[in-house]
């Protein structure tokens, strides 16, 4: 059975019931909501079954595996002239190349983090990604070549899970260091530099 509502120069719409319901011959009933809504509101069922809301579409409401937000940090490359970012002396320990910070949509989200720098004059050079100030990945052969002439390009990418609440900001930084010689991180000299960037992907849970 349908109701056939009518417009009002021409044409109409229906609305039409199921040809049975479940359990089978039950009476259903949908309560409609006493305002018209918003605009970009859209229909669902609230807290009690059959009474309808109208709500905002959010960010919590995107498919598990969505993109919810992307932020990065980049120094892009050029054919001016540029200093390194970092050049720890071998032994140094850790310094920092860059960073940047996310504040979470949603709770439980996964943060896709990618990055990549290039590095010269040495011939070992070592990383480590840290979320706040807890290691979450690290490569002590990121720069490994037989001449401290070789230029060496590092990508790396990992899927954080923080499991923090919505409106979390988050730290994510990138520390490099020197094993043998004086490495040059985000090498730039007069001729130029190539690209440095770090980037931040919240991804739905």
């Amino acid at each position: 059975m349908s109701i056939k509502l009518k417009g009002s120069t021409d044409g109409s719409v229906s609305l039409q019931a199921p040809a049975d319901t479940s359990p089978t011959g039950t009476d259903k009933t949908l309560v409609l909501p006493t305002t018209v809504g918003s605009a970009n509101e859209f229909l669902k069922n609230s807290s009690t079954a059959g009474t309808l809301e109208f709500e905002a579409f959010g960010y919590s409401d995107m498919p598990t595996g969505s993109v919810l937000q992307v932020v990065q940090y980049q120094r892009a490359g050029a054919f001016s002239s540029r200093s390194s970012l970092a050049a720890p002396a071998s032994g140094a320990g850790f310094v920092d190349l860059m960073s940047k910070s996310i504040t979470t949509k949603v709770t439980n989200s996964k943060v896709l983090v990618m990055f990549e720098y290039n590095s010269y004059n040495c011939t070992r050079g070592r990383f480590q990604l840290l979320r706040g100030s807890s290691q979450i990945s690290a490569d002590t052969y990121a720069h490994y070549t037989s001449s401290s002439s070789d230029f060496v390009n590092y990508k790396s990418a990992i899927v954080d899970d923080p499991q923090v609440s919505s409106g979390t900001s988050i730290t994510y930084k990138v520390q490099v260091a020197s094993s043998t010689g004086t490495c040059a991180f985000g090498y730039g000299d007069s001729g130029g530099g190539g690209a440095t960037a770090l980037i931040l992907m919240e991804i739905a849970p």
